[in-house]
């Protein structure tokens, strides 16, 4: 409310004179009129502290709000974490059983390999007298001469 407004309240008129056209207020009127202004500084200053007090009230149930879908999601976020290792530690024990075959598997061959190895060693070798024996075949066949070749 402003100044003028207030000169003219039924409580301040008595403290008021007009003289050629100007208006006095004595000193009664004037500690009146800053009361009143004093007042309404009060009174809005109370208004706004409602106000805020409402906002900070408003606000505090959006951040419990907030903070309770942010724990929720907080919890759902974990609970995949933990499937995720879960199935990585699955795949970890499959991994290493077929390791162990793996492994189970080259010794295995590792033994056939030697028995095919000794096998073929011995056909190597029955070969081998079979070409020694041809070839003292051969030798005792040039012993006998040219002409027990021909008559045999």
């Amino acid at each position: 409310m402003s100044i003028y407004k207030k000169l003219k309240l039924k409580e301040i008129e008595p403290h008021i004179t007009k003289l050629q056209g100007v208006t006095y207020v004595n000193e009664v009127g004037f500690n009146l009129l800053k009361e009143s202004l004093n007042l309404n500084e009060k009174i809005k200053t109370n208004l706004n502290n409602k106000n805020i007090n409402v906002e900070i009230a408003t606000d505090l149930v959006d951040f419990k709000e907030d903070l309770t879908s942010l724990n929720l999601l907080k919890d759902d976020y974990i609970e995949t974490l933990k499937k995720q290792i879960e199935e990585k530690d699955n795949q970890i024990q499959k991994l290493h059983k077929l390791i162990e075959n793996n492994q189970i598997l080259l010794k295995q061959e590792k033994v056939v390999n030697l028995l095919q190895l000794e096998q073929h060693l011995k056909d190597v070798d029955l070969k081998l007298n079979d070409v020694k024996e041809k070839m003292e075949q051969r030798k005792q066949e040039k012993k006998k001469g040219f002409f027990k070749r021909i008559f045999k």
